[in-house]
């Protein structure tokens, strides 16, 4: 068997939207994550992983909420030369220590 590449998927979207929840349903894993009925509950970047039964096919990456959106693409405007530079803007974004 060959190591097939991982396909990252970012999930991101506005604080209390679901995004934990959806990563714990794609995963069928009840204990990923915190869950509550208030925004705010994700504080860091967490991942989950979706294998084959051989190997790691799927890494989803599960976010904070999106609380000051102006904000976020202000920082990215801050850290590119290019508006729309797609995943290396998320990677950096990712990478970003002063991100919690």
């Amino acid at each position: 068997m060959t190591d097939a590449p991982i396909l990252d998927v970012g999930i991101v979207g506005h604080t209390n939207a679901g995004k934990t929840s959806l990563v714990r349903t794609l995963t069928r894993n009840r204990t990923f994550g915190e869950v509550e009925d208030r925004g705010g509950t994700t504080r860091r970047v967490s991942a989950a992983t979706l294998d084959d039964g051989d190997a790691t096919c799927l890494r989803l990456w599960d976010s904070p909420g999106l609380e000051n959106a102006p904000t976020l693409l202000e920082h990215l405007d801050e850290t590119s030369t290019q508006r729309h530079d797609g995943l290396a803007a998320l990677r950096r974004l990712l990478d970003d220590a002063r991100i919690t």
